[in-house]
Order: C-alpha cells, then structure tokens, then sequence
C-alpha cells in the first residue's frame, strides 16, 4: 500500500470517529433533558373550613367541614390525606376525606366531629387544632393547612331581683358563667338594659365574679357576680360572658316590671 493511500484512509478513519462522538453526544443531551423535565405540581385551590371557631357543649356534638380544590396539568396524583392534630399533637380522626373528579379539577371534603362533656362520643378538650391536607404526586409532595380553635359554650346562670321593682329603687343582678361541668369562669359579665317597647341594649356596666365560699379549695369553691342598679322603667336585664380560649360568650336575660 502506497503512502498516498494511507493517508486516505487515516482521514477516513478520523471523520468516523468525529460522526461517534458527534452522535454520542447528541445522544447524551437527549437523554439528559428527558432527566431532567419537571413535572408541575398540583395547585391547591380554595382550601378552608367551614367553621374556624366551633363551639361545643354538655351532651352534644357539633361537626366541622374542610372543603378544596385540587387542580392538576400534568402531575400524576398518588394520594390525598387529611390529619387533624390538637395542640399536643395528638391526632383527632375525620369522618372520611370524599373526592369527585371532574376533568382536571378534583374536589375534595372531609369532616370532624367534635363533642362537649358527658356527650355520647368521647370529650374532645378545647384548645386549637391544625387541619392538613396533604396531596402526593410522582414529583413529591404539596400541602396546605388550616387552624381551629374549639371551644366550649359559656353557660350563663343570671336573676334579677326584686320582681317587680319599686320605680327609682335598685335592683339586684346576681349571675355566674360556667361550662355547665365543674369550672367556673371569673371574667367579668357584661350588663346591658333594654327598656319596654325600646329596641335599643344600653350597657349599664360588668359583674366581676367573687369567690363566696370554700375558696382556695380548687372546684369545691363557689363563686358569684353581684351588683345593684337603679331601675325607673320596666324592661329587660342581660347578661353576656366574656369570650376566653376556653369559653365562647354566653347569654341569659331576666325581665323586672316596674311598679309605682
């Protein structure tokens, strides 16, 4: 083989091996833009509660919904969760997360029962709970959440006396709050008045609560709100609790003719 031919086929050979390696890489760069394509998480729309201040009771229960909205493009979802938590931690089980898809939107729901005192279910104690809703899809995970507060109903003990009143004397407003089990509350208890044929409360002042017996004796000590108010006309006393982390405001009225 001559020098001239040779050198032919060297040139052939290195424009062979230029194509590979061109190929090769073209091959590459596919291969790594096909690794590294996102997949667009899912959007959590519209997500909240039905009720973020639930009030519960003595012997009754009362139900609270988180509803959403899922909306997907091209995430495959894998599983969508709920979990309800107190302020321990501990979890609190939903009555069952509901979904109904339609095209790419997929509405979700689930509910809580939550009960008082003495209530055919177990007591749930007040404080403030955190709802999650948690959505799995093939590029990881998205979730939201959302915060309630429980709380159980002030329950008004309240009389206003004498009945009937001598017009311009004083009448006495005697009243307590409580959660209609053993704790009593001690912050003060509005007092409003509203005459007959008025349609008008006018806030006459508060009752603050007083130890009168057994005191310093934990829930063996009684306590009791006492005031004295003029009263010149007929109409109606009312009473309103104070709102606390542990008691919604509670209500109770008490009507005194005027006589004279």
């Amino acid at each position: 083989m001559g020098p001239g031919k040779t050198r032919v086929m060297l040139r052939r050979a290195m424009l062979l091996a230029v194509c590979l390696v061109a190929s090769f890489s073209a091959e590459g760069a596919g291969t790594a833009a096909v690794a590294t394509a996102r997949v667009s998480a899912p959007e959590l729309r519209s997500v909240g509660l039905t009720d973020a201040n639930p009030v519960t009771g003595p012997g009754r229960c009362t139900q609270i919904a988180l509803t959403g909205r899922i909306a997907t493009t091209d995430a495959e979802v894998t599983s969508v969760t709920t979990t309800v938590r107190d302020e321990t931690g501990g979890l609190k089980p939903t009555l069952g997360l509901r979904r109904k898809e339609s095209g790419s939107i997929t509405a979700v729901s689930d509910r809580v029962r939550l009960c008082g005192l003495d209530a055919k279910y177990a007591a749930d104690y007040v404080g403030r709970f955190t709802w999650t809703l948690m959505v799995r899809y093939a590029g990881g995970v998205v979730s939201v959440e959302r915060s309630f507060r429980l709380r159980y109903q002030g329950l008004v003990s309240f009389n206003a006396a004498p009945e009937p009143v001598h017009r311009g004397s004083w009448v006495t407003l005697t009243g307590w709050v409580s959660d209609g089990w053993e704790y009593v509350d001690t912050h003060p208890i509005a007092i409003y008045f509203k005459a007959d044929n008025s349609t008008t409360w006018t806030r006459r002042g508060s009752l603050r609560p007083r130890c009168i017996s057994y005191c310093g004796d934990g829930d063996a000590a009684t306590w009791e709100a006492k005031g004295k108010f003029r009263q010149s006309r007929s109409g109606v006393w009312k009473a309103i609790s104070t709102r606390t982390t542990y008691l919604a405001s509670g209500t109770r009225s008490d009507r005194v003719a005027v006589s004279g």
